[in-house]
């Protein structure tokens, strides 16, 4: 795996964000209704490695990420592959017409 897709192993092709910079989850770009969710979970805060792994994920990159148990990595994976599904449909319902029944809108 070329080194600008690697995360927390050590090597990232963007800066690796100290603690005061850590962004909030609205800032990372997710959806809103994803930042509704999260908040109604009580998370405010993401993960360092939330933080570096979701706006690469939202940009499409596919990442490698190690961090321990418990560190958020799931979240960091599922929460931008989510908001993107959700924009993703929001947008096709808009510009598609409805399709037998496949239509999922």
């Amino acid at each position: 795996m070329p080194p600008e897709q690697s995360i927390l192993g050590v090597h990232t092709a963007t800066n690796i964000m100290s603690s005061s910079q850590q962004p909030s989850f609205g800032e990372l770009g997710l959806d809103p209704r994803i930042l509704q969710a999260v908040a109604t979970q009580g998370l405010y805060a993401p993960t360092p490695v939330q933080c570096k792994a979701m706006p690469l994920i939202l940009q499409g990159a596919d990442i490698t990420a190690k961090a321990p148990c418990g560190s958020g990595k799931t979240a960091a994976y599922l929460l931008p592959v989510l908001s993107q599904i959700l924009k993703r449909k929001q947008v096709g319902c808009r510009e598609s017409q409805p399709k037998a029944s496949a239509n999922l809108c």
